[in-house]
């Protein structure tokens, strides 16, 4: 039954009175439950505003009795459409479904359902806890954001460990709140594994669990997966916003060129990564990253990603100097466009030597030159308008 809901939506719901208090026991399965959230025309919030505008036994909606046509107006009756597609537009990028970009060329492609979440989380618990060794989490911990999703079915399924997200935390932050305890390091796909290999080098004692590793057989630093997948598969979980989906929206990116004087000339800070897709060659990464639903706008995109990626960077004379749109290719086919907002902060000398990186998937921090930048710049679509960027830097003094 589902009084009080969508006639849609699939979920049963117990009410019982303890205590003099009217309690609701919604059940659900896990499917049901993202319908409850997300799902067109069954989403609470967009049920709720739809109950509004609806008719009731009378002829007439809520809407037509709180605010009478006569007196108001029709302008809500007009609006009502409009504020139903940003419901469903806000629910298609709400964090839960984590926006990923994926390319099919020459690639087959695996769907991760629900169906295998529920059985991977029983796997691993079976495993975990009444394994031959008892290893019970005190603290699950991953790698990023991405990750979230399946560390939090993890976390509920041994009833509600507290989670850890590395990205957001100082080494000495991560070996503090592990100490002494028993820990998970979490990743929903072992593949190149070099965040986890940090993550085990800082806590050495930790347990590395995955959902998925990628290849015949899983990486040695994973202690335990639920399942393999070929090398050569990409896995789609079904929690992930693919592309091609009908509410996706071309990414939109703020990224910052720091800048000091070396010599009279201009050296430009950026973030020092291994690409394996250029066969474990190091490239330069610029500082930033894309907008969340939760940024009100690039400048507060640019200000959190400095501060979940950097220490010791002074935000004060933050300013733009540039906007571009691009355009990602492969094999000579576009697959995905795009929008970036470029900053940049002077910085001195003596700043310079408090500036450290916090990001565990950065090898260190570099003062390069342009030439050395336009070389090495990833993603190398941003490297056509860095002369462009460099140009304005050297105008603003």
């Amino acid at each position: 039954t589902n009084p009080g809901s969508s006639s849609k939506l699939e979920i049963v719901k117990v009410h019982f009175n303890f205590q003099g208090s009217l309690i609701e026991l919604q059940l659900h399965t896990l499917r049901s439950h993202l319908d409850s959230r997300i799902a067109d025309g069954k989403g609470h919030e967009e049920f709720s505003l739809v109950r509004l505008i609806a008719q009731g036994k009378w002829d007439e909606s809520v809407m037509d009795l709180l605010y009478p046509t006569d007196i108001y107006g029709t302008g809500w009756k007009e609006a009502w459409p409009e504020l139903v597609a940003d419901i469903r537009e806000s629910n298609r990028h709400r964090s839960a479904l984590l926006p990923v970009e994926r390319s099919s060329f020459n690639e087959k492609e695996t769907r991760y359902s629900d169906h295998y979440l529920a059985a991977d989380i029983a796997s691993i618990l079976e495993k975990l806890a009444f394994g031959k060794e008892t290893r019970i989490p005190d603290i699950i911990i991953i790698p990023g954001r991405n990750e979230l999703f399946g560390a939090s079915e993890l976390s509920l399924a041994f009833g509600g460990v507290k989670i850890l997200i590395a990205s957001q935390l100082t080494q000495e932050e991560i070996q503090i709140q592990t100490n002494g305890k028993n820990v998970i390091i979490f990743d929903d796909v072992a593949d190149e594994c070099r965040n986890i290999t940090r993550l085990k080098n800082l806590i050495p004692t930790a347990t590395v669990v995955a959902l998925v590793a990628k290849g015949e057989t899983k990486p040695d630093v994973v202690d335990y997966c639920a399942r393999t997948m070929p090398a050569t598969e990409r896995v789609r979980f079904f929690w992930e916003r693919g592309r091609l989906d009908e509410g996706y929206r071309p990414p939109v990116h703020a990224v910052v060129l720091p800048v000091r004087t070396i010599l009279g000339k201009p050296y430009y800070l950026c973030q020092s990564v291994t690409s394996n897709a250029r066969g474990g060659q190091s490239v330069f990464k610029l500082i930033g990253g894309a907008k969340d639903l939760i940024d009100p706008n690039l400048d507060a995109t640019i200000r959190r990603e400095i501060q979940e990626e950097i220490v010791g960077l002074p935000t004060g004379a933050l300013r733009v100097i540039g906007e571009n749109g691009y355009k990602y290719s492969k094999e000579g086919a576009i697959y995905s466009t795009g929008f970036i907002r470029i900053y940049t902060i002077p910085v001195s000398d003596d700043e310079a030597q408090t500036i450290s990186s916090i990001d565990p998937e950065v090898d260190n921090l570099s003062w390069v030159t342009q030439e050395e930048l336009c070389e090495n710049l990833h993603p190398k679509e941003y490297a056509a308008f860095l002369e462009e960027w460099c140009s304005k830097l050297t105008q603003l003094k």
